[in-house]
Order: structure tokens, then C-alpha cells, then sequence
């Protein structure tokens, strides 16, 4: 329907804008544009110095404690975002719960995305649902509890402190990825990861077949 509204020339002229906004993006490595709060963008900040010369907004403080070529770090990253794919599949399937396994998956899908916008962190809310259900379990160990309530306490006040220059330095260090993302994902595994369940979550059917309700 595009392309017979706006004509195709006109529909691939506007293809190929986005294709190479995309690939600059990309190719400015995500930080370059905003500061990615995944597991790439936070190695990339601590492990090598950024250069924020070309973004909009340059007045982001740098963090590295090391001067790494940004080359190598993202290698790193790819081989640590593989493997740590493959042990997050082992922990899903090993759950006794599917909430359990959805939410693992949503929070590692955000850890080893290559650029995370603090907007996409809105796909925590199934992670953060099941969260709620792992509070009211009494079975939950105290350290998991402990664990959530703080990531809750710091995802809520942080954007309530003032100041852009403080936000800047916030988004910069990676508040969101190490005391948000970070500790749900841990609090989630400690709970329910490798055969440990809650009694309040629905189980898997290969577990525990609901029955019909009408025999």
C-alpha cells in the first residue's frame, strides 16, 4: 500500500534513508548516538575512551579506567555474548516455570543486545511481574528478596534526582544496566533457575498437565 500511495521510487528512496541512518548508527557504535545501557555499550564506556565528539548532546563524562582498542573489546563482547546466550537457553530450559523462562529470556535479551536506549528497558515488565510473584513466595531466599527491592528502589528514584548533569553521568556509568537489569536478572536466576520453583507460578505442562475442567 506505500508503495502505490507514495509511488515505489519514492518508497526505496525512503528504504534506503533509513538503511543508511541505520548502518551509521551501527557503525558509530551505538554510545556515539546515546549511551547504550546493554552489556556492549557498558564495556565499551569502562574499557575504552569514547568519543562523544559528534553527538548532539556532548557533555557525557568519560568513565574508562582502561584505554583498550574499541576493536578488541568488541570481539570480547561478541565471544562473552555467546557464550553467555548459550548458558541463558541451558537456564531457561532447565525452569520448572514458563514465567520463569520468559523472564530470564526477556532480561538476558537486553544484556547482550549490541545498543539498548533506556526506553527499551520496557521490556522488563513481564521480568518485573514475575518479580511481584517471587516477593510474595515465602520460600524466595532473603538475599533474592533483598536483591529486588533494591533495583526496585533505584529504577523509581533515579529519575527523580534533579539535575541533567547528574543524569548524564547516571546514564553514562550504566545505572539502569548494573543496578536494574543486572540484579533482576541475578534475583530471578537465584529463585528460580537449575530445578528451583515457586508454588505460586504455574508449572510446565511436561511438568505438571493441568487438568481439564470438565471430565
Amino acid at each position: 500500500m506505500p508503495g502505490f500511495w507514495l509511488g515505489w521510487g519514492k518508497l526505496i528512496h525512503l528504504f534506503e534513508e533509513w538503511y543508511f541512518q541505520e548502518l551509521k548508527i551501527n557503525a558509530l557504535l551505538g554510545d556515539r548516538w546515546y549511551p547504550s545501557q546493554s552489556l556492549r555499550g557498558v564495556m565499551l564506556r569502562y574499557l575504552t575512551c569514547m568519543n562523544y565528539s559528534g553527538l548532539p548532546d556532548q557533555n557525557y563524562r568519560h568513565v574508562n579506567f582502561l584505554s583498550l582498542p574499541s576493536w578488541e573489546v568488541r570481539q570480547f563482547w561478541l565471544a562473552l555474548a555467546i557464550a553467555l546466550g548459550a548458558l541463558a537457553l541451558v537456564w531457561a530450559w532447565r525452569c520448572a516455570s514458563d514465567c520463569a523462562a520468559h523472564s530470564i529470556f526477556f532480561c538476558t535479551l537486553l544484556i547482550l543486545e549490541p545498543n539498548v536506549q533506556h526506553l527499551a528497558y520496557t521490556a522488563m515488565l513481564w521480568p518485573v511481574l514475575c518479580s511481584g510473584v517471587v516477593l510474595m513466595d515465602p520460600r524466595t531466599p532473603q538475599s533474592s528478596k533483598w536483591i529486588l527491592r533494591g533495583s526496585a528502589a533505584i529504577a523509581v528514584l533515579q529519575p527523580l534526582i534533579p539535575g541533567a548533569a547528574t543524569q548524564r553521568l547516571f546514564q553514562v556509568l550504566g545505572i539502569d544496566f548494573f543496578g536494574v537489569l543486572v540484579p533482576l536478572t541475578l534475583a530471578l536466576l537465584i529463585s528460580s533457575s537449575w530445578g528451583m520453583t515457586s508454588p505460586l507460578w504455574p508449572r510446565r505442562a511436561s511438568i505438571a498437565p493441568c487438568r481439564p475442567l470438565i471430565e
